[in-house]
């Protein structure tokens, strides 16, 4: 969540349009010295004011939720749960006020449950994307390095139109747990990743779409598929480069025998 404040103001949102609810309040993510990025503790009620009063005179609207979740509900705190119906019922509320889309991006577990709740009401412009489908879990790996969050929030803050950073997204949740497969909705019909969806999205952006290049780091080549017989095998990662240096290289390795758990809980280790 601190890495998506950061990405909305370096893509061009001003300090005073971003509204972040969360229990750590103390976090000075701007390092002005001052605790003042933290708008409210993460209630129902908080975010509930946000999108329906604080929201209602803007052009559009950028949702971003974090943390826990079950099926058709977002653990909004220890003693609070959000269900789709509650955030789609506000979502329409704002809707109902202003003439611009809203974006919904929600990583948790089972967060593709929201997909078909935030049907938009008609003639109005939504694009919600979820971290899974129904019944997954939603994987924050090393950190959350590894997570559907990181991706996606990297290619917005390098400049990524949102078709490319959630296909970018995809193919990288892919490759990492197999386990784990994002939706997106644009054409406002609950029914994710049509071919329609990803044409509505090739030219819109989460803020102004400043374009950094060659960011990215590049992995030349990878250690192929292989059958291990033995007790051991070579895994390597060739011809790394970046710009600004390489800090590190790793793999995420699953058992041969991985199972995924039931979604109740994220997975942070394989």
């Amino acid at each position: 969540a601190n890495f998506a404040y950061r990405t909305l103001i370096y893509q061009g949102f001003a300090k005073n349009s971003i509204r972040y609810l969360s229990s750590d309040t103390h976090l000075d993510l701007d390092e002005n010295g001052i605790l003042d990025d933290v708008a409210g503790d993460a209630t129902n009620t908080n975010l509930q004011n946000a999108i329906v009063t604080w929201a209602a005179d803007a052009e559009s609207l950028v949702v971003y939720l974090v943390d826990h979740g079950g099926s058709g509900s977002f653990r909004m705190s220890a003693k609070e749960t959000l269900s789709a119906t509650q955030l789609s019922a506000w979502l329409d509320d704002l809707q109902s006020k202003i003439t611009g889309k809203v974006i919904v991006v929600y990583d948790a577990c089972e967060s593709g449950s929201f997909i078909a709740a935030l049907k938009p009401p008609a003639g109005k412009d939504r694009i919600v994307i979820s971290s899974t489908s129904p019944g997954e879990s939603a994987y924050f790996v090393t950190q959350g390095s590894v997570s559907f969050s990181n991706y996606f929030w990297t290619h917005v803050f390098n400049g990524a139109s949102i078709k490319d950073a959630f296909e970018l997204t995809k193919e990288a949740s892919g490759y990492t747990t197999a386990y784990q497969h994002p939706l997106l909705d644009a054409n406002g019909n609950g029914a994710a990743n049509e071919p329609e969806d990803l044409t509505l999205i090739q030219n819109a952006y989460i803020g102004n779409g400043t374009l950094i290049r060659g960011s990215a780091p590049v992995i030349a080549e990878v250690s192929p598929a292989q059958t291990v017989n033995n007790s051991s095998a070579l895994l390597y990662a060739s011809g790394v480069t970046d710009t600004d240096g390489i800090a590190r290289v790793w793999a995420v390795i699953r058992p041969p025998d991985y199972n995924q758990n039931a979604s109740s809980s994220p997975v942070q280790n394989l």
